[in-house]
């Protein structure tokens, strides 16, 4: 009898290991296509002189974003740090550069799909894992 609980015992050790393990691999997939979709918004957002308004800016950032198969689960943003854009899965903030009055960055914020119920039921992912990153200073009118 104590074979059994022996047993038993090392497989549980063995599923919480293979549980860590292929968490860890897919948290780190979900990251990686959270900051290849940001600097690649970014370097959208540069190319076309921080024009949000333009709609070939909105069309490849979208079109990119669904070749990619980035979404952030059912978690909203509800980020007070930037304001959301049509529930893409990343947003922005716009702000004056220190050395020119005429020159504005824009921080553009993605983030990591954690949709997990039991931790999305304690803690909001997108206030914890998200990824930040600014464009060079534009120069507007």
């Amino acid at each position: 009898m104590k074979e059994a609980f022996g047993g038993i015992f090392n497989y549980v050790i063995l599923f919480a290991a293979v549980l860590l393990v292929t968490s860890f691999v897919l948290f780190g997939i979900n990251y990686y296509r959270a900051f290849t979709i940001k600097n690649r918004i970014i370097s959208t957002i540069e190319a076309y002189e921080g024009n949000l308004d333009n709609p070939n800016l909105k069309a490849k950032i979208s079109d990119y974003i669904n070749r990619s198969g980035y979404n952030i689960g059912s978690q909203k943003i509800n980020s007070k740090k930037c304001t959301p854009v049509d529930e893409q899965g990343w947003c922005y903030d716009i702000r004056k550069s220190r050395n020119d009055s005429t020159k504005y960055i824009y921080e553009v914020r993605t983030f990591v799909n954690i949709d997990l119920p039991f931790f999305n039921k304690f803690f909001n992912s997108n206030d914890i894992f998200s990824v930040a990153g600014e464009t060079k200073p534009i120069k507007r009118k």
